[in-house]
């Protein structure tokens, strides 16, 4: 399926903490899809996806992207999001450099927002705790679970 076929173009942050490099920013959703995740969401209309990954970062974790560089761009089928929408386009940044500490933004969206291990998410993902598109597909192209 060619990306202009697919109805929602979706963008995801890897953040690493600067610290301690193996530990990345995670999010915990509590509206659909649920589970733990990392920072992420839809680009808007005429939104560039850069952009959107900076807003994204911004309005859920309160991090200032400085720079970023693109890591993948991969279809996630049958995954339904908080617009209905199951097929998405998702284009993955990796975060270079920031400005700031993560903090819970959007308490109503989100229960809470934290650096954690790739050991700490893989419990997540075992007991089957996490938004589908990032278990089931992101997690495995970033190599942070098998």
């Amino acid at each position: 399926m060619a990306k202009s076929e697919l109805p929602c173009r979706s963008v995801g942050i890897f953040i690493r903490n600067k610290a301690d490099p193996k530990k990345f920013l995670c999010l915990y959703r509590k509206v659909q899809p649920k589970g733990l995740a990392m920072p992420a969401g839809h680009k808007n209309p005429g939104e560039e996806v850069g952009e959107a990954a900076r807003r994204e970062a911004a309005e859920e974790t309160g991090i200032r992207i400085i720079n970023m560089i693109r890591l993948a761009e991969i279809p996630v089928m049958d995954v339904e999001c908080s617009r209905g929408e199951k097929t998405h386009w998702w284009t993955v940044f990796e975060v270079v450099s920031y400005e700031g500490e993560p903090k819970l933004m959007e308490p109503e969206k989100h229960e809470f927002v934290k650096w954690m291990t790739a050991e700490e998410i893989a419990a997540y993902v075992k007991k089957d705790d996490c938004d589908p598109s990032w278990s089931r597909k992101l997690w495995r192209v970033l190599e942070i679970i098998s």
